[in-house]
């Protein structure tokens, strides 16, 4: 073999090499891509207390939003997506049910319902709730027509009592809230505090075609 040949054997090598290196690195980044769209509310009570975290979870049909909540009164509760991203003491500043269609309220309504209507989640007798909910009727895409993240976020809310799933919810009143952010949950004991220092089961799984709904406060807005 020639000294021309040695030479050009190295380099064929290395250049076999760095092509092997772009592939996997391009099959990352349509991976990273292609990533879902993640966000996360830490849920506090009124007092500040943690009370959980809500991870919504964009797919390529729809969001899924998962809840892990505790010391919720047993039984049901309106479980809502709110129109403001804000947790104030009495959680008024989260403004009414997340409703960029503004249509009416109620799963059982011939009106349809608000886009963030989700369904009742049921506290078991030791405060924990545990939820997988589907819906449709919103995105995490910035700047689409339903995205929660628009001008002024969003937050999930829960109520008092269970969501009517009509005209009115009568969810009575607010008892946790949590500003959605972009992002993951944080690790367990990670330490997440609960949201703006205020709000961050018998389980239930439930997949609903486009949303579901809960209710505001009776003494608040709609919503």
């Amino acid at each position: 073999m020639t000294r021309h040949h040695l030479l050009f054997l190295p380099l064929l090598v290395a250049s076999m090499l760095i092509l092997a290196a772009s592939g996997v690195t391009s099959q990352q980044d349509d991976a990273d891509a292609g990533a879902p769209l993640i966000a996360t509310a830490h849920l506090a009570g009124p007092d500040g207390r943690a009370v959980g975290t809500v991870t919504l979870i964009e797919g390529p049909n729809g969001v899924l939003v998962q809840a892990d909540l505790t010391g919720l009164s047993p039984g049901g509760h309106g479980f809502h997506i709110h129109a403001v991203g804000a947790c104030e003491p009495d959680f008024s500043a989260a403004g009414d049910h997340f409703n960029p269609e503004g249509i009416g309220h109620g799963f059982m309504e011939e009106g349809g319902w608000h886009a963030g209507d989700l369904p009742n989640i049921y506290a078991a007798a030791d405060g924990t709730a545990r939820a997988d909910f589907f819906t449709t009727a919103v995105t995490l895409t910035p700047g689409a027509e339903n995205s929660i993240f628009d001008a002024d976020g969003s937050a999930i809310i829960v109520h008092a009592k269970p969501d009517s799933y009509g005209e009115s919810p009568g969810a009575g009143d607010r008892v946790a809230c949590g500003v959605i952010r972009p992002g993951e949950p944080e690790p367990a004991g990670g330490g997440a505090a609960a949201d703006d220092g205020l709000a961050d089961s018998a389980d239930s799984d439930m997949t609903v075609p486009d949303a579901t709904a809960t209710g505001p406060s009776e003494d608040l807005p709609a919503g």
